[in-house]
């Protein structure tokens, strides 16, 4: 130990590989697709660890962090941080690379920016709408007009598709028992679900297209979303080492 050059990450590799396929038998089980996050380890190595015996799809929160995986082999990329108009050439040279690259957004006038500035490019975006489920750091309250009338737009625009929605209950983290992180799990699920639900029965809205709807959970809460209609995809952010909150749960 006294001759490792610091910082240095050191990891039980076995644990950290029984972790990730304890969580690629959950969503399994459950139904749904696997897109674990990178951003906390933000190794190659340990993102194909993670992918291991599913599709390779991951999460990134920067488009550094993106561009690096996709130079490991990544291909199908979710950037889940609000896209803002000064990353859109960035966003451009990662989808001309051969990278699929969903966006997400909460804000109408970004996306008709993005909708022009991807026609000029000769590019089509395919975005997600960020909903609050309670977290209240970013995203549209489901209850809002937004909630409709940015997936609708998206929907219609010439060149973006949506890609459904997408949550976060970042919330979860400031609790210490099973109980609340369930009540948590449940009242994200019902929020997402309902939506999910409002928008399947405006989609004629969308004319030939049609909504494809993923309500993204958490590592936290995956195991406590019963439901196999509920969710479409899985993020998981610290599954496969944990932390010191998770640690703390009882």
């Amino acid at each position: 130990m006294n001759e490792l050059k610091t910082p240095c990450l050191i990891l039980d590799v076995e644990r950290v590989r029984r972790n990730a396929e304890r969580m690629t038998q959950l969503a399994n089980d459950k139904g749904v697709r696997l897109r674990p996050h990178i951003k906390t380890h933000k190794s190659v190595e340990l993102g194909r660890i993670q992918t291991a015996g599913h599709d390779g799809a991951i999460t990134v929160s920067t488009l550094a962090e993106a561009r690096a995986f996709a130079a490991g082999g990544f291909d199908d990329i979710t950037y889940a941080v609000p896209i803002e108009a000064g990353k859109f050439v960035g966003v451009f040279e990662i989808i001309r690379s051969g990278v699929h690259l969903n966006l997400i957004t909460a804000d109408l006038v970004t996306m008709e920016l993005l909708d022009a500035a991807a026609g000029n490019a000769a590019l089509k975006v395919s975005v997600f709408l960020k909903v609050d489920c309670g977290y209240h750091r970013c995203g549209v309250d489901a209850d809002s007009v937004e909630a409709t009338t940015i997936p609708g737009f998206i929907s219609e625009a010439a060149n973006l598709e949506f890609a459904g929605i997408l949550t976060h209950a970042g919330h979860s983290y400031n609790v210490k028992t099973k109980s609340e992180i369930e009540e948590i799990a449940y009242i994200e699920r019902d929020v997402m679900v309902d939506l999910a639900t409002r928008l399947r029965n405006q989609r004629h809205r969308s004319a030939d297209r049609q909504y494809r709807l993923d309500a993204v959970d958490h590592a936290r809460r995956s195991s406590r979303w019963h439901r196999r209609d509920t969710a479409g995809q899985l993020h998981l952010i610290r599954c496969i080492s944990g932390d010191a909150r998770q640690l703390l749960v009882r």
